[in-house]
Order: structure tokens, then sequence, then C-alpha cells
């Protein structure tokens, strides 16, 4: 099979000596193409098949619909969709792991053919942005590597992200938080999380709030985990507060709260946070 793998930075080569390994004509590149320029590489290489890994540029509607193009994320999708997925998976507090699925026309939403959740190697808090962004790679290559012989079969039962609440973030979300991130990616996201609830605490309006009285205040449904309730009485204190709210997730308190019922054992890390 002849193939085109697309990448950003040395990652790439692992999957691409992989794929060479398994027997494949494979190309690969980091350059960014305008939409005629792509398409005569594609036709005069006999592309087949397209895998992207780390590639920073957008493909053309055209080249996904004509070309079978997969991509690896590592982020538990829907969750952080888009960029810096390791770094908000932190400040969000949402599940942390790696994703293979096909490319659609919008960033990170087309289905899913492959994924693992992650639990990282040492303690979180002593761990830096650069040593879990290691970790994630390693495992979704490897998760590519496992899965691959199914992907080129054709043999993969795929899961639609359709109607799936998640998050996504743009490449400019991250500058709220820049000076937070004060020795860059290998700041430890012990110290991470410390900056940012030192600098969202300086934003907080003072405000007098019973936050006791509203564990009574928490839906039936949602009583049945610890976890859930403290979350929940946390982020109706923030939403008092009409800060970090517009940061989590899109939607009323209620639809959060839904979010958090349903998967509230990935929400332990948020909590020294919020």
């Amino acid at each position: 099979m002849n193939i085109l793998v697309l990448t950003g930075d040395d990652s790439g080569s692992i999957i691409t000596n992989f794929l060479y390994q398994d027997g494949n004509e494979v190309m690969e590149s980091r350059l960014k193409y305008d939409y005629r320029e792509l398409m005569k590489l594609l036709a005069i290489c006999k592309i087949e098949f397209i895998v992207s890994y780390g590639y920073r540029y957008i493909l053309p509607p055209e080249v996904i619909d004509r070309y079978k193009t997969v991509n690896l994320h590592i982020s538990y999708l829907p969750w952080n969709k888009g960029a810096d997925p390791n770094f908000w998976s932190w400040v969000d507090g949402t599940p942390k792991g790696v994703t293979i699925h096909y490319m659609d026309e919008t960033i990170n939403t087309g289905d899913i053919i492959a994924q693992e959740e992650m639990e990282f190697e040492g303690e979180w808090k002593d761990l830096t942005l650069y040593d879990t962004c290691a970790q994630l790679k390693e495992k979704v290559e490897n998760l590519f590597m496992n899965s691959w012989d199914k992907i080129k079969q054709g043999n993969i039962l795929e899961k639609s992200q359709k109607g799936l609440l998640g998050t996504f973030h743009l490449k400019q979300d991250i500058e709220q938080y820049k000076d937070c991130l004060t020795d860059g990616w290998n700041t430890k996201i012990g110290a991470l999380l410390e900056n940012i609830d030192k600098k969202n605490f300086k934003e907080i309006p003072k405000v007098s709030y019973n936050i006791s009285n509203e564990v009574e205040n928490v839906p039936e449904q949602y009583r049945n985990c610890k976890d859930c309730v403290h979350l929940y009485v946390c982020i109706t204190k923030i939403a008092i507060t009409n800060s970090l709210i517009d940061n989590f997730v899109e939607g009323s308190l209620d639809r959060i709260m839904e979010t958090t019922a349903n998967g509230c054992k990935h929400y332990i890390s948020m909590m020294p946070y919020l």
C-alpha cells in the first residue's frame, strides 16, 4: 500500500518506520500544502492511505473525501479536541487518553477507530507537561501499531462522536495561562494547577456563600457519588462568582452535572483546581 504520513515532528518517524517494516511504500512529510500541490503529490505518488500524526495543518475536504485518512490524537475524544489536548486535560480536569479516528471536515470529530484511557506512570503532581505528553505519544503509537492490521483490512467497528459532549480548544486559548507555565512545557502538573488556582482566585470577586447548605440541594440522582456531590458544590460556587464555569463546558448547570455523573471518576483531578 502507498501511504503518506503527515507529521509535525520526529514522532512521525516511528509510525513511518513501522509502516515501512509492514511492507508498505511510505512517504513522510511535514510541509504545508495548498490544495493543488497536495492533490498533485497524492496523484504522482499513487497514495492510497493517509496517516496524520501531530500534523499542524488542516487538510482540504476534497482530500479527506477522496482518500481514507486517519489521525492519531493524544486525547480521549470527544474531550480536548483541537490544540494542546494534554494541557487542557489537566486544566479542565477532563478524561486523559489517546484516540485514533477517521478524519472529517471538522477538527477531531471523525468516527473513532480505537482509543484508550491513560494511567500515567509516577505521581501526577510531580510529572511535567513534557513527561505526560511523552507518555501519551508512546501510548497512541502503540495503539496504532496494535490496531493497524484491522485498520488496513477495514475490519473496524467505528464509534460515532455525533451527539457526544466534549471540549474543544483553539491554539490561542492557552495564552491566558502562559504566565502559569513558569517552566514552559517542563512545568510540573501540580505547580501548573496551583499557579492557575492562584491566578483565578485573584480574579474572583469576594462573595459570602454557605457551601455546606448547597449539598442538600444536589439532585437525588447525583448523591450516589461523593465526587459528583463535591464537584456540584464547587461548580455552583464558581457559577455564583461568574468566573470559571465558561471555561469548563458550555451549557447549563444541569447539563454539566449530567456530564459529571456519567463520568465522575474522571473528575477527581479537578477537585484541587476548583
